[in-house]
């Protein structure tokens, strides 16, 4: 039982494993230290307007999410090609790229990879021919779009504890470059779709489907929440309800013609898997999502304006994830566990707050989570662990 939940291989490493959990812990506790003198400077500055204490609080919080984003740059830096099932791929194509020369009548063939991704080859190619280099500028831009993101949706009050789940997304796309570039433009995105500017979150959203075609999926996840940005639309839970359903039935029913979808593009390998091969245990997590945000839908929805945005949309997601399971296009849902995790915080707040006062019994809650955070995090870095490339190595 324990082996088939926890699947450890010759391949796997505790160290790594250690590893990445403490720097999970560093950049939570470095943005919380940060979120706190955020505030306290927003405070400072309403008050009393721009002075020097003002000043020295903004630039200690600049200084925390900079040593944040200092350790998931080395992190991604410092590691050998053979870190990551896919990093060697990427390392090749790096090292023999000649020229940029994308045939836009092969769009979504296998034999070439996305225009964007191309081109940005292309320019790092002419600064340097070293890969690590490669690495430096590449996992700066995704660490910083990483803490852009966290600096938005979390502020002094917010619950850290469940953040410790993205160093997982993170590894993964030290793996995937494409998917990890195309990431950068999709947390973006949600930044946007926050501040109500489809428009931009669109146009970002484009610039992330020229690193990763399946990012396309994120203008259904636009367009939903902007239907749902009305406050009449929003107050009729079951209406969730009824579409998950819908959507559940019509992906039991149309599972050849949702495996056709990719048939004869880059991603036909989808197709080829065949449900009775696929793992239930992993939507398990997905189910237990969307029964805990069905379940405190009304509280949330009461809550902070950016914990509301991020239930609608992780709701998006949740509503076509029968589909997504289908297809076995299993990228797709990395792409939103940020914004989950923004909502998993805010219903461990809820479970936490309904011990009322009581010191003790909450304490004793926030020890259990975070045991189930570590017991996740080896279960899912257990499985990614079975290809031979997940030991940290040293370049």
């Amino acid at each position: 039982m324990i082996r088939t939940i926890f699947p450890i291989s010759e391949y796997w490493s505790w160290g790594t494993f250690l590893l990445y959990f403490l720097v999970s812990v560093l950049v939570t506790r470095s943005c919380r230290t940060a979120a706190k003198y955020k505030a306290t400077a927003a405070e400072e500055y309403s008050i009393y307007g721009y002075t020097k204490r003002y000043s020295n609080y903004k630039l200690n919080y600049r200084f925390f999410y900079f040593i944040a984003f200092l350790i998931l740059v080395l992190l991604a830096t410092l590691r050998s090609s053979d870190v990551g099932a896919d990093t060697h791929v990427y390392v090749d194509y790096f090292e023999k790229w000649r020229t940029y020369m994308f045939d836009w009548n092969r769009l979504f063939s296998f034999q070439q990879m996305e225009p964007g991704f191309q081109l940005y080859l292309h320019l790092v190619r002419r600064i340097t021919s070293n890969y690590t280099v490669f690495f430096l500028i590449t996992y700066s831009f995704v660490a910083w779009a990483y803490i852009r993101y966290i600096s938005f949706f979390y502020n002094e009050k917010s619950n850290y504890i469940f953040l410790q789940l993205f160093i997982f997304f993170y590894v993964s796309n030290m793996s995937g470059m494409r998917a990890a570039m195309g990431t950068v433009f999709l947390l973006l995105s949600y930044i946007k779709i926050e501040k109500n500017e489809y428009l931009k979150a669109a146009i970002l959203t484009l610039f992330a489907c020229t690193f990763h075609y399946s990012m396309l999926y994120n203008f259904f996840i636009i367009a939903g929440t902007w239907i749902y940005r009305k406050p009449v639309l929003r107050q009729r839970k079951w209406l969730w309800v009824v579409l998950m359903v819908l959507v559940t039935g019509f992906a039991s029913t149309s599972v050849a013609m949702l495996k056709g979808l990719f048939s004869d593009t880059k991603y036909s390998f989808y197709s080829s898997v065949s449900i009775a091969d696929q793992s239930l245990l992993g939507s398990v997590f997905y189910i237990l999502y969307a029964v805990l945000c069905i379940i405190n839908y009304k509280r949330i929805m009461n809550a902070n304006h950016y914990i509301k945005g991020q239930l609608i949309l992780t709701l998006c997601f949740m509503v076509t994830y029968p589909m997504i399971y289908v297809t076995a296009a299993y990228r797709i849902p990395n792409y939103y566990a940020m914004p989950r995790i923004v909502v998993w915080g805010d219903m461990s707040d809820i479970a936490i707050g309904s011990f009322g006062k009581d010191g003790n019994q909450k304490m004793i809650l926030r020890i259990v989570l975070q045991i189930i955070i570590i017991l996740y995090l080896l279960f899912r870095f257990t499985r990614s662990a079975r290809d031979g490339s997940f030991t940290y190595i040293l370049r």
